[in-house]
């Protein structure tokens, strides 16, 4: 993946990340982030799966 592409990636988990700032990283430094941003959604993923597999607490 191109220094371009992995940006591209990042700004697609992270909008607020500024392309500009992110062209200042070595690729692999961008690919370590887009690694951590991937297994963040993952969990948020898995985390909202989870809470619709759970039965609601009915006081």
């Amino acid at each position: 993946m191109t220094k371009r592409e992995l940006i591209d990636q990042i700004r697609m988990l992270n909008p607020t990340a500024r392309s500009e700032f992110l062209a200042d990283f070595e690729e692999q430094d961008l690919r370590a982030y887009l690694q951590q941003l991937r297994e963040l959604a993952r969990e948020r993923s898995w985390r909202l799966e989870r809470a619709e597999m759970e039965p609601a607490l009915v006081a």
